[in-house]
């Protein structure tokens, strides 16, 4: 091809490109139907010209044409931007002129840039090479541009009236100097993920801003926000970036925040009527602004309602609003779109559904209850359509209420969902091994024993679906081979099917494995023959022999085998990831309470569980009791914990409501009025289910052992008792809706108390105990450590300010707070930090930061605080002075000094009790007296009773400080024998021990409740030896096992009789 044949072509390349930039730019309506007709016309005209050109004089035919394509590049553009330079300069104009820098920013132009067209600027002597840079934020003229940079480019913004050129418009000027003048070529730009290019001039001018700000130190400034900044560029196209230095970037970043904070100031009316009164253009403007700060709610909301306005505004072109979306780019969209979403969920917030949208009758219809609902429903409807509005505002209450109830609707989180996925997945490989006809052989049991299995399987199961896909993996080959025996025997009833041409192919197959084979094997009629000789011979038998195999013979096998046996890889590999989820979630579970409360381990894996029979077997509700002292985190293990493990697809938590009955009286908080009372409503239970649109919510029922003693509190007791009852939920009545069954069947109750001594035997046998632990010192030590410090330095942006040592607040533990749980330590340490707080806002004194907090600092702030000191050991042993054990229902724990002494009666032994002593304790104290006495031997009752009778001194006083603190129960009944049978024998009591357990007559220590509260307690109290029943030696185990490493100097001693204690503890 001659080069003039090729100039033509290249030519030709050309209108085409013309021609389909002609198309893009109607189709935007960016051109007139004129200047469309007109366009085409003038390239029908030069491609009628190359078609008839005229050899001999050819030079000055290419001239004209290239004249010709150049006046109508002038007036309507093209789709390529090299086009232009080729056509409109030289060819070899872009390598000689943009080298270097200019190369990269040239390379983008020609990938992302569409001409509409150009005008030339002759130059003149005045203006000739007088480069200057030129600001991009005013209109310049023509003229001007003259004085810029080669592919400088600028914003048609501000000099075009089209919403499209407006957009994406762009003006880069090419400076000829050769032949003295310059290119001024609009162009629409691409819209691109700008940052996301990886063409070296934008690398260049990523950096370029990044230097620019830190240079500027405008990291610091007010004006300036990370995430506002990164939202701000990445709002921006190419266009933007071939266009605006760093500066302008930053100055237009500046114009938009401070715009911003405009809008913020404006009521939504007028946020509405500017919006209105912009044109498009602004309009577009005004919603990338708002839509910046994403993470702000009533801005998207903003944005939405503005937006939609576009679809209702009677002065908007129809197709404005798409207009508008099409020319935003990918984050704007993204963000329009949240928006929308968070619209929607601001609107449900804030607005109810209103039923009256959806006919009554068709509302009715489609309630997923049984047709004893639905006719009770359409009765009310009846009564509401026969009375006026005011008398039948009843009844439309109580239809709107019915109307609301969830019949049937449950939440059901995606991890529980797994196995019926898993199910479905494993019918896939069990139904054709169930439907086959295996000729088993003897050897392949492992085979037989799966087709057992599977014969008798009733009820999927995951655990046993894990247990076969195994053994199907494990037996894969197994399989393989049976069904390969299969496909012989279909080869050898349709063998005269299978041509000379297949054989040879098998051939070449086998051959191509490298098999060893026998060619006469190929000439034998019997083929099932050469099959079972394939399957016995140990060189060709392997799996890739088998799969190809079934892979030649698949069109000739006339059951799914082929496909089945290809599948049971995919649906094992299916399962077992499956599998995978739920491992990981179990394996996530402990992590996600852990973050909700310390500890309690026994309660966690009772919740594990539960959750464990929920994802294998059946979702059934469950009622659990959440038994345990005050502020210990009960509550939030359920509602932090607990709900939170169970999260749906929207990564919702499944729904929960606490209900409070302390003090509650009455049954119709839970079961509402009856219907016809004035202003009867429906009770809590039925609220929640309204509330949460759902049946199996988790209800909190909280202070259990609160509720009332009255009769009242009795009916209340007996509405939970069947209400939690299995067997009786699935038909729970609330009054208002008398002879409405609710299933609760599948609810989550769970109750919580401290005392389960006050609960109703028959309601607390329907409930599933799980008793949490006490909260150790150390404990508290770890809860302070990682819960309660780190949210309150996040409450007053404390972080690296303040600094507790272990011993500080071990010193606060002990001495400001006396309680179970860390309720109490949670206040102290807020009114330590929120005081150091004001030092630090009222300058009073100057801290060196991070500031660690002292003992004599804690106790300056704290000085108005009770200080609480603790009951220690006596300092030696004496007569008639013991150490008892204490614990009490709150947690509390620690010694008594259990003291005796003789005082003048005329009664032998009379016995004075002081110290506010309960009845129980009283009985201890006579039994104590029998038992002493009778353990003395006859000559040392024969010398008491003459010194005492000599002395008038025979009464025995025994007081048990603190006076003013009430004192009861068994459990010093050891405790008070041997003060007695001291103070009788004359004999001392070791100070550094501690003796707990109930006595008998016959001398027997007997089990005793609260053994590792009384311990603890007596450790800090500087007891060395513990005595404790035998019968407690379970209670003592699990004791040691929890506190063992602290346990090395301590001394634990077990007894059955008083004998064992005097030998031990009198001296």
């Amino acid at each position: 091809m001659s080069v003039y044949e090729e100039k033509l072509e290249y030519f030709k390349k050309v209108i085409d490109d013309i021609a389909k930039g002609l198309n893009y730019y109607a189709g935007l309506h960016i051109m007139t139907y004129n200047e469309y007709n007109n366009a085409f016309s003038a390239l029908e005209k030069t491609i009628n010209i190359i078609n008839s050109i005229n050899y001999e004089n050819i030079i000055d035919e290419l001239q004209y044409i290239n004249n010709s394509i150049s006046s109508i590049i002038k007036n309507y553009g093209c789709y390529s931007f090299e086009d232009i330079i080729n056509i409109c300069l030289a060819c070899s104009f872009a390598e000689t002129n943009f080298t270097n820098d200019l190369s990269h920013k040239y390379k983008l132009l020609v990938k992302h840039l569409h001409p509409l067209n150009y005008n030339i600027i002759n130059w003149t002597a005045a203006n000739a090479g007088n480069a200057k840079t030129l600001s991009k934020l005013k209109i310049i003229d023509d003229k001007t541009l003259l004085e810029c940079d080669s592919l400088e480019c600028f914003d048609l913004a501000r000099t075009n009236t089209n919403f499209i050129i407006k957009v994406h418009g762009i003006k880069v000027i090419i400076h000829d100097s050769k032949n003295q003048k310059t290119l001024v070529i609009n162009c629409l730009c691409d819209d691109l993920l700008a940052l996301n290019n990886s063409n070296k001039f934008i690398i260049n001018k990523k950096e370029s801003i990044a230097k620019y700000i830190t240079a500027n130190g405008l990291s610091t400034s007010n004006c300036y926000n990370a995430e506002l900044w990164n939202n701000f560029l990445n709002n921006y196209s190419l266009k933007e970036l071939l266009i605006y230095s760093p500066c302008d970037l930053y100055n237009k970043y500046s114009a938009s925040v401070n715009q911003i904070d405009v809008y913020s100031q404006k009521t939504l009316e007028m946020l509405v009527q500017d919006f209105i009164s912009f044109d498009l253009y602004n309009q577009r403007a005004m919603l990338i602004q708002l839509l910046l700060i994403n993470n702000k709610a009533d801005n998207l909301y903003i944005a939405y309602i503005l937006y939609d306005i576009l679809s209702n505004d009677k002065n908007a072109s129809a197709n404005d609003q798409i207009k508008l979306y099409n020319s935003l780019n990918w984050n704007c969209k993204k963000h329009l779109k949240n928006a929308l979403q968070k619209t929607v969920e601001y609107t449900n917030e804030l607005l109810t559904f209103e039923t009256a949208k959806i006919p009554l009758e068709q509302s009715i219809y489609f309630m997923k209850a049984n047709i004893n609902v639905k006719e009770k429903a359409l009765h009310k409807l009846k009564e509401i359509k026969s009375k006026s509005e005011d008398t039948g505002s009843k009844a439309r209450q109580y239809l709107d209420g019915l109307l609301k109830i969830p019949f049937a609707i449950y939440k059901e989180e995606e991890i529980l969902k797994i196995k019926y996925e898993i199910s479905s997945i494993l019918n896939n490989i069990i139904n054709p091994l169930k439907n086959s006809n295996f000729l088993l052989l003897s050897a392949n049991r492992d085979i037989s024993n799966i087709l057992t299995t599977i014969h008798s399987m009733k009820n999927n199961n995951n655990i046993i679906n894990i247990n076969i896909i195994e053994k199907i993996s494990a037996n894969k080959v197994v399989i393989t081979n049976e069904l390969l025996m299969l496909i012989a025997e279909y080869i050898e009833h349709n063998k005269k099917k299978i041509t000379a041409s297949l054989l040879k192919s098998l051939k070449l197959k086998l051959t191509s494995l490298g098999a060893v084979y026998d060619k006469k094997l190929f000439l034998k009629a019997n083929l099932l023959t050469f099959i079972k000789s394939l399957y016995i011979n140990p060189n060709i038998i392997n799996e890739l022999v088998i799969n190809e195999l079934l892979l030649f013979f698949k069109e000739y096998i006339s059951s799914d085998y082929y496909n089945y046996l290809f599948s049971i890889e995919k649906h094992i590999n299916q399962i077992n990831r499956k599998n995978g989820e739920i491992i990981a979630y179990m394996n996530n579970f402990n992590n996600i309470l852990d973050k909700a409360v310390y500890g309690h381990k026994k309660a966690k894996l009772q919740i594990e569980r539960i959750v464990g029979q929920w994802i294998n077997g059946e979702s059934s509700g469950y009622c659990f009791g959440f038994e345990g002292l005050p502020g210990i985190g009960k509550t939030s293990l359920a509602q932090k914990g607990l709900a939170h493990c169970l999260k749906d697809i929207n990564n919702k938590p499944r729904p929960f409501s606490l209900i409070a009955l302390g003090g509650s009286s009455n049954g119709s908080i839970l079961e509402g009025h009856n219907y016809t009372y004035v202003g009867s409503t429906w009770g809590k239970i039925v609220d929640i289910l309204m509330e949460h649109k759902c049946m199996n919510p988790i209800i909190f029922i909280d202070e259990l052992d609160k509720v009332s003693k009255t009769e009242h509190g009795k009916e209340l007791i007996g509405i939970l008792t069947h209400l939690v009852d299995s067997t009786q939920n699935t038909h729970f009545q609330d009054k208002y809706f008398s002879n409405i069954d609710l299933d609760l069947s599948k609810v989550l109750f769970i109750f919580s108390y401290n005392d389960v001594e006050l609960l109703d035997k028959i309601l607390l046998d329907r409930i599933h105990r799980i008793k949490f632990d006490i909260l150790t010192l150390d404990d508290k030590l770890i809860i302070a450590r990682d819960y309660l410090l780190p949210e309150l330095y996040a409450k007053f942006h404390f972080d690296d300010i303040l600094i507790f040592e272990e011993e500080e607040l071990r010193f606060i533990i002990e001495h400001y707070t006396n309680e179970s749980g860390v309720r109490k330590l949670k206040e102290v340490l807020f009114e330590i930090i929120s005081s150091f707080n004001l030092m630090l806002l009222k300058n009073n004194k100057c801290y060196e930061l991070p500031y660690k907090i002292s003992r004599e600092f804690i106790e300056e702030l704290l000085r108005d605080r009770f200080k609480i000191s603790y009951l220690t050991i006596i300092s030696e042993p004496k007569v008639g002075i013991i150490n008892g054990l204490w614990a009490n229902s709150y947690g509390n724990s620690g010694i008594i000094h259990i003291e005796s002494c003789f005082f003048h009666s005329t009664n032998f032994l009379e016995l004075k009790l002081t110290g506010l002593q309960g009845d129980i304790m009283k009985e201890s104290n006579a039994v104590a007296k029998t038992l002493a006495y009778n353990l003395l031997s006859t000559a040392e009752k024969i010398a008491i009773t003459k010194e005492l009778e000599k002395s008038k001194m025979q009464g025995i006083h025994i007081h048990v400080p603190e006076g003013a603190t009430p004192k009861d129960g068994p459990s010093a009944g050891a405790a008070i024998t041997l003060v007695l049978y001291s103070l009788l024998s004359k004999r001392k009591i070791r100070n550094n021990i501690a003796i707990t357990g109930e006595i008998c007559l016959q001398g027997n220590i007997t089990a005793i409740g609260g053994l590792d509260l009384k311990i603890l307690g007596g450790l800090r109290a500087g007891v060395t030896t513990f005595y404790y029943p035998k019968a407690n030696a379970k209670d003592y185990k699990i004791f040691y096992e929890k506190y063992e490493k602290n346990m090395s100097k301590i001394k634990f001693v077990e007894l059955e009789n008083i004998e064992q204690a005097i030998a031990e503890i009198i001296i």
